[in-house]
């Protein structure tokens, strides 16, 4: 007999929030529909999407993605502020 791995499901709500690449999203769906704390709602999560790649690339994708979105931000803001800081100090009359 054959150990196959039993497939995981989630709810609907947190394969959609996976499929759109919110993954603390989706574990915050799951931590409230099943009453699991953080630890047990990440190893469920890593579970399905180690059974689920397609899925686990689009998120990797999607989560680098939204890092570059953030640093791209960051650094604009930083910018501002620099700009802001040397009007201050030296562009006043």
């Amino acid at each position: 007999m054959e150990n196959r791995p039993v497939p995981i499901s989630l709810p609907a709500a947190a394969e959609a929030a996976l499929a759109s690449g919110r993954l603390i999203e989706a574990i915050k769906i799951l931590r409230t529909t099943e009453q699991l704390d953080l630890v047990q709602a990440k190893q469920r999560l890593d579970a399905y999407l180690a059974q689920n790649p397609d899925l686990r690339a689009r998120v990797e994708r999607t989560s680098r993605e939204m890092r570059g979105k953030v640093i791209k931000w960051v650094l604009v803001l930083d910018g501002i502020i620099v700009l802001v800081v040397l009007y201050w100090f030296f562009g006043r009359p």
